[in-house]
């Protein structure tokens, strides 16, 4: 009993013996010791301002510039164009169009719509500074919720 080792009176182990931590340079996420020139330079390094004016000026970004990130986009925003095109010339001349030009209107708008959303959807994916794609991707965001919004409400009616 004199050999002077505490032991924890609840679990019965041993209590080693600390060291002395109030005069030790710990780091402040780590919390290990650190000599005196680490912990200065740390101490710098923290308290330089962060440039998030240079990492939000995404126009002259790589991305921006990228001609396959171009031809997505375009090519995009072309077919989804188009389809918008032949289905408002449906709407608005379904009397004077024949049935097959309807009919192949009908399927370019199937094939067009969706090619134009996916090629949008791999142009954001892989150049996601882009800002074209961004914005064309927002749109057709914003359409598709518009469209789903109105076939509810026709859903509803009738």
């Amino acid at each position: 009993m004199g050999s002077g080792i505490e032991h924890d009176p609840i679990t019965g182990e041993p209590i080693m013996p600390t060291e002395d931590l109030s005069n030790v340079k710990l780091d402040p996420v780590l919390e290990y010791k650190l000599s005196e020139q680490d912990f200065q330079r740390r101490q710098q390094v923290m308290r330089q301002v962060p440039q998030y004016a240079a990492a939000m000026n995404e126009k002259n970004h790589p991305d921006n510039k990228n001609k396959d990130a171009k031809a997505l986009s375009y090519t995009s925003v072309i077919l989804w164009i188009l389809s918008h095109v032949m289905f408002f010339s449906i709407v608005i001349g379904l009397d004077s169009i024949s049935d097959g030009v309807v009919g192949g209107f009908a399927l370019l708008i199937v094939l067009f719509m969706p090619t134009a959303y996916i090629l949008m959807g791999i142009a954001c994916k892989k150049f996601p500074h882009n800002r074209f794609a961004k914005a064309w991707g927002i749109v057709y965001v914003i359409e598709i919720a518009f469209v789903i919004f109105i076939a509810r409400l026709i859903a509803r009616v009738f």
